[in-house]
């Protein structure tokens, strides 16, 4: 799973999440995304499960605020040390709560399939 990419995202950009696992998956890239949790265990520690056994964390900032769930999984992956892919989706994103976004490489693209394609290189190299 160590080249699984996981998708944090906020519940209301459930949809691009879901659009973006679907264009990685055609470049060849596997994702992991909340909705393939399971019953048998906690939710929280599917998530964390996942969370360190991937090698890429993409965190799809769409509009607003991101939710805490997200912050938490940043801040999982920034200790980590992951590859952290932030994806910026809406205008009006509030980046605000991610001083360090410009040292990383942000995929500032409004459009998915390109968000999609720029995600997938970064993850490749």
């Amino acid at each position: 799973m160590s080249g699984t990419v996981f998708i944090s995202h906020a519940q209301k950009d459930n949809e691009a999440a879901k659009y973006l696992v679907k264009k990685l998956s055609n470049r060849g890239v596997e994702a992991w995304l909340d909705e393939y949790i399971t019953l048998d265990t906690s939710w929280h520690q599917q998530i964390k499960d996942a969370l360190i056994k991937s090698g890429t964390v993409v965190l799809l900032l769409g509009e607003g605020d991101p939710s805490p769930n997200v912050l938490v999984e940043a801040g999982m992956a920034l200790g980590q040390g992951k590859k952290i892919v932030p994806v910026v989706v809406a205008e009006n994103a509030n980046l605000s709560l991610f001083p360090n976004l410009q040292r990383l490489r942000a995929v500032n693209e409004k459009e998915i399939n390109s968000a999609a394609d720029q995600s997938a290189a970064f993850v490749s190299n």
